[in-house]
């Protein structure tokens, strides 16, 4: 599978379970507001791998969030960071 073009969202898996979406949501806000303005934040809590799409406002903020929190610690759980082929096709 070919990595996907850059773009200004990105798709988060590895979003332990424990948590609430609501926690969830406003931990990623908190988390990516580092890197640049979040503009939206979907989460899709209804499989088993809990995941999220953060929408930023530029392709350059979106990669600078990507670099830098790709499989970092998320509650004590790895995230996985990557741009998103398109949130219609990842939910």
């Amino acid at each position: 599978m070919s990595e996907p073009e850059p773009c200004n969202t990105l798709h988060v898996g590895g979003i332990p379970d424990s948590i609430s979406s609501d926690r969830a949501r406003e931990s990623l806000y908190l988390l990516f507001s580092t890197y640049g303005e979040v503009i939206d934040i979907k989460l899709n809590f209804r499989t088993l791998r809990h995941r999220a799409f953060v929408t930023m406002t530029t392709v350059d903020s979106a990669n600078l969030a990507r670099i830098a929190l790709d499989k970092q610690p998320f509650f004590n759980n790895p995230i996985s960071v990557r741009f998103s082929n398109s949130i219609t096709n990842d939910l």
